[in-house]
């Protein structure tokens, strides 16, 4: 009696420790398909791939002042029928 009683406490130690092990396996793959994802292009950069795409961003000086934006207007006349033979 005694020693059946114990190997149930071994085995629920272990099933335990099972379980406890399955749930971090299933929290680290639910975080990693389901948490934030960055994309970090420096480690992807191939030569002449992915800095195609980088070209103005790397030269230019991320303080320069920013053009105003205008708007442009233009009026189209309908050519008239005599105009057209």
């Amino acid at each position: 009696m005694q020693d059946t009683a114990q190997e149930y406490q071994k085995q629920i130690k272990e099933l335990e420790q099972q379980v406890r092990l399955l749930r971090e396996q299933v929290d680290f793959l639910t975080r990693k398909l389901y948490g934030t994802k960055s994309e970090k292009t420096s480690a992807l950069e191939i030569e002449g791939q992915m800095s195609l795409f980088n070209e103005m961003e790397s030269c230019a000086e991320p303080d320069a002042h920013e053009p105003d934006l205008v708007e442009v207007c233009l009026l189209y006349t309908s050519p008239s029928p005599r105009d057209t033979r």
